[in-house]
């Protein structure tokens, strides 16, 4: 497809909506719950087929246009969040990229505020994603505007953490939310490539980031995340990116429930706790009137059930069809579901 082509018909694409929102879902390890999805873009062209964005993002940058496609997914993601509410689902948070050139050739905080408001979606439904040459940039209203989305409530993770020359400098000048790192470093699946991803995570808990890690392909690397404190997950081992409709289907055909947003906050300080520690490690929690382990290491299976895994096995959780009632208006402290489940209960148990 010649280049020519994709600047001549974006406009086109975009009215006839060609261009459209595919999902990837992201798994929260510790429950193993739907917790967020990456909004993609893909376009469906009536003379050229399926189209990936290796195919149009690079000459929308080239051109300056990347900010006409990145309104439009934006615009998108929030009518559909508008849609998803208003049939009185379960919302589920969604992630976007956003381009260098967003910040630059057009006022993206408006662009995204605008669409927040016209579909009154809550801002914490909505998370933008920034690779790290963004912040190379010297042009200082980047990190201002930043800092205007990060004060209006939006969460702000930056993509392909590591893949730049910088990623420590941008970390000590700048907050991030997620870090997302590729699982590229488990390609040739060596303990220095393991022991890395264990120093980026050990390191992420200590200065407040989260993780999540993109590309997970298999269940050896979900379980090794999980052992290690990884808070969530992304790749074709959940699911390839998708309608919206066709993701949260393939997800509950595969049991993977979808996580209430009024429980985000309980989960995220949980995943606070270190899970590299030396000694044997439980978390449990008090739901349902019963105790429900969450996690327990390798170290602690072998204390209590001779390492026996099937022993220790993973609380089932429930498929939640609807939002609760507090839920289905505005998720925050006040649902009674966290009042309920305020804090879970941590048994740290150590071998002599």
């Amino acid at each position: 497809m010649p280049p020519s082509y994709v600047i001549e018909h974006l406009d086109e694409a975009i009215e006839k909506h060609w261009v459209r929102v595919h999902y990837q879902p992201i798994m929260r390890t510790i429950t193993g719950q739907l917790c967020a999805m990456e909004g993609l873009a893909r376009w469906d062209d009536p003379n050229w087929g399926f189209l990936t964005p290796p195919f149009f993002i690079g000459i929308l940058e080239q051109h300056n246009l990347i900010h006409k496609l990145d309104a439009f997914l934006i615009e998108e993601v929030c009518r559909n969040q508008a849609r998803v509410r208003k049939a009185g689902l379960p919302s589920v948070p969604v992630s976007l990229n956003l381009s260098r050139l967003d910040f630059i050739n057009c006022d993206i905080f408006e662009v995204v505020e605008n669409a927040v408001r016209k579909y009154n979606v809550p801002r914490d439904l909505l998370h933008l994603e920034i690779v790290e040459n963004i912040l190379t940039d010297r042009n200082k209203k980047i990190g201002e505007v930043l800092d205007r989305f990060r004060a209006a409530g939006y969460e702000i993770w930056m993509d392909d953490f590591g893949s730049g020359y910088s990623s420590l400098k941008f970390l000590k000048d700048q907050r991030f939310d997620v870090l997302k790192m590729d699982m590229a470093f488990l390609k040739s699946d060596t303990q220095r490539a393991r022991d890395i991803i264990i120093s980026i995570i050990s390191m992420d808990k200590r200065i407040g980031n989260r993780t999540l890690a993109e590309g997970v392909e298999t269940q050896e690397q979900f379980e090794f995340l999980r052992e290690i404190g990884c808070e969530k997950i992304q790749g074709y081992y959940l699911g390839r990116p998708r309608p919206y409709d066709e993701t949260i289907n393939n997800c509950l055909e595969k049991g993977i429930s979808v996580e209430l947003n009024c429980w985000k906050a309980y989960y995220d300080a949980i995943m606070e706790v270190d899970f590299l520690t030396g000694h044997a490690l439980l978390l449990i929690e008090y739901r349902d009137h019963a105790y429900h382990i969450l996690f327990a290491n390798q170290k602690s299976r072998e204390l209590f059930w001779q390492g026996d895994a099937e022993k220790c096995r993973k609380p089932s959780t429930p498929t939640i069809s609807r939002p609760c009632v507090t839920c289905a208006a505005a998720c925050g402290a006040s649902c009674s579901a966290v009042r309920m489940r305020n804090s879970p209960i941590r048994l740290t148990a150590t071998s002599s």
